[in-house]
């Protein structure tokens, strides 16, 4: 069975004067229908250049997919695309409507000068052809899905008049709007209080079992990930490090780099006696990579095989990792 969507040898970089940005460097891994893939990493580790550049939204220049296959496939008999390749009009047609995306920062993602009734009625129109009528009545019904009270009002009501957990709410209304195969979710908790952030993540998880569709979630938030997701891709300096289910992550990780990230999360209770351990060091440069592992100068466990760069291999079943140890 295809997957809804493989990434193959995916590179983004970014051109600047000071040099090449290597953000995202030969990177892999597919998604199944109805599975949630959850990427953490530190900031600048290539999460969020992933999803542009599935979304084909990297800013050109700097910006631009120098290699690599992104297959989407539609479903209904259709052959997988790529969507690297495709026509604009033909990405324009998938974008919004069978690959949808929640963007970081709903403040600046909403046009503060149009309506929320406007911006919610634009890719039911775009996509499917509904006229304004069947697009404000669809609108609605949007709102209601995400508990938005009071929505035939809320519709005539500017971004500035929601409040943040409200407008994220609006961005996952507007990315289901068109009933997606995929959705990419960039953060979609952050800056939001630890209370709206649990409501976030319960109404993805209802609209997708409804939906039936399958998530791409990109978080720094650990708890998040065991909360909501099948399997875990870690990335560090543009790279996918380790891969394996959420289960298999959390009670079994391999890299040390993952060991670390799990180390830093806080602890709670009264019984509580490991101290918190933050790793050491800072990402590397991604103009000036160092060579051989790029974890290397900040790894407890390094040796001198790790001047030579690992690949990601199985280490387990379902479980693959990029380093010496293994």
């Amino acid at each position: 069975m295809e997957p809804l969507l493989k990434v193959d040898n995916l590179s983004t970089h970014y051109f600047t004067r000071a040099g090449v940005v290597k953000a995202v460097d030969k990177i892999s891994f597919e998604v199944a229908e109805g599975e949630t893939v959850g990427i953490v990493g530190e900031s600048g580790c290539g999460k969020s250049a992933t999803v542009l550049s599935i979304m084909r939204l990297i800013q050109t220049p700097p910006g631009r997919v120098v290699d690599g296959r992104i297959m989407f496939s539609p479903g209904e008999g259709k052959a997988p695309v790529d969507l690297l390749t495709v026509p604009e009009a033909e990405m324009q047609a998938l974008r919004g409507n069978m690959v949808a995306m929640v963007f970081q920062d709903p403040m600046t993602s909403l046009n503060p000068v149009l309506t929320i009734g406007w911006q919610l009625r634009e890719p039911l129109q775009l996509h499917l052809g509904m006229n304004k009528r069947e697009a404000r009545d669809r609108s609605i019904e949007l709102l209601q899905l995400v508990n938005i009270p009071s929505p035939e009002q809320r519709l005539d009501d500017y971004p500035h008049q929601f409040s943040g957990g409200m407008r994220q709410r609006v961005m996952i209304a507007m990315a289901m709007a068109c009933n997606p195969k995929l959705l990419l979710a960039d953060e979609p908790t952050t800056a939001l209080d630890v209370t709206i952030q649990a409501q976030i993540l319960e109404l993805m998880k209802k609209l997708q079992e409804k939906l039936k569709m399958s998530v791409v979630l990109i978080t720094h938030d650990l708890g998040v990930v065991g909360e909501v997701c099948d399997r875990v891709l870690v990335m560090y300096a543009g790279e996918i490090i380790e891969s394996a289910s959420v289960d298999d992550l959390f009670d079994n990780p391999k890299h040390p780099y993952t060991r670390g990230l799990l180390q830093s999360v806080p602890k709670l209770g009264p019984t509580v006696k490991d101290r918190m351990e933050p790793i050491d060091g800072a990402p590397p440069d991604l103009i000036a990579m160092p060579p051989g592992c790029r974890f290397a100068p900040r790894c407890p466990k390094k040796f001198d095989l790790c001047k030579d760069e690992p690949t990601l291999k199985e280490v387990g079943p379902n479980h693959k990792c990029a380093c010496w140890l293994y």
